[in-house]
């Protein structure tokens, strides 16, 4: 009995840890030029699974945003996810991920891109 009431006290308390960060967020105005930009999670814990990107705005022209993992010195091969954008975007990606960083490259069309666009970042 004693032992099932340690476990059930751990169970309540210990697994905090493995609970998701709070959802990082930038914006993003400036978009007629290549820019990268380094997401950090506020997560404690070290054990990252998966990860969910929420990204909205609205764009004139096209772009791309790719999603590396570290380390960010092996690009293009640590690319995970490329994502092609246009107009009105409400776009949510949920995929693996096991890192607290993650290098947003956004590339546009040519300078005549316009707008804005949010990104929201969280892991699990």
């Amino acid at each position: 009995m004693k032992y099932i009431f340690f476990l059930l006290i751990f169970s309540l308390f210990g697994c905090k840890s493995l609970s998701s960060s709070k959802e990082m967020i930038r914006e993003y105005i400036s978009l007629g030029h290549e820019f990268e930009d380094i997401l950090i999670s506020n997560k404690s814990s070290n054990f990252i699974s998966q990860v969910n990107f929420k990204i909205e705005g609205n764009i004139t022209g096209k772009a791309v945003i790719i999603l590396y993992h570290p380390p960010f010195a092996q690009r293009p091969r640590g690319a995970k996810i490329k994502i092609n954008i246009e107009g009105r975007i409400n776009e949510i990606i949920t995929d693996e991920w096991y890192d607290k960083e993650c290098l947003i490259h956004f590339i546009p069309e040519d300078a005549s891109v316009n707008g804005k666009i949010k990104i929201s970042y969280k892991v699990f």
